[in-house]
């Protein structure tokens, strides 16, 4: 927290792979690349992060991945800045990392890819994830979409608390006993007792 590195300024990962898991990043400087983390030929497995509020001089506010085969899982990639490509995540120079169970959202690059930059050789496979409100669009250049992943605009907020729903439901502030994606506090309520239909059945 509070890092300022020329790259890297959160973790720099270096021909390593190392298991990054249940951490905060956050409100870290990088004057180049990886505002955050910065995975340089690595292949670390990030695990339930949250890497938030993070600026890169260059590219990748949040991540930046160059060569290597990371993964990112369960995690939610919020609020950063990249100056040129890839607010949230930025992948180059033959970077395919696997990208699973992951919100990426309010993130903003200046140029390309708000939310996710695949550039030069970089194939970043994509799966169960939701990119929504990133400045710079949600996307830009080449990935893999494997499945089951979602794309807004703007980030669902069904009750207006000001918080995307995908985060409401991870921190339980909101239920979704049918796991249908939508908050239960948000579905029908057929019989008007104040107890939304899913919750009844």
């Amino acid at each position: 927290q509070g890092g300022r590195a020329d790259r890297g300024a959160g973790v720099f990962c270096y021909q390593s792979s190392p298991t990054i898991q249940n951490c905060i990043i956050n409100n870290n400087q990088a004057t180049d690349d990886g505002g955050g983390i910065m995975i340089l030929h690595a292949n670390p497995v990030i695990d339930d992060c949250e890497i938030e509020n993070n600026l890169a001089g260059w590219d990748g506010g949040g991540v930046a991945c160059i060569g290597g085969t990371p993964s990112i899982l369960n995690s939610s990639i919020h609020g950063n800045i990249a100056s040129d490509d890839g607010g949230g995540v930025y992948c180059f120079n033959s970077a395919s990392p696997q990208i699973e169970s992951c919100l990426i959202y309010e993130n903003i690059a200046a140029q390309d890819g708000g939310g996710i930059f695949g550039g030069y050789l970089s194939q970043p496979t994509l799966s169960f994830y939701q990119l929504c409100s990133n400045d710079g669009g949600n996307i830009a250049g080449s990935w893999i979409d494997a499945q089951f992943n979602l794309f807004f605009e703007v980030c669902d907020d069904c009750d207006s608390n000001g918080i995307a729903d995908s985060v409401d439901l991870k921190a339980g502030t909101l239920s979704d006993v049918d796991s249908d994606g939508v908050p239960d506090q948000c579905e029908s309520d057929c019989d008007g007792d104040g107890t939304p239909d899913p919750i009844e059945i």
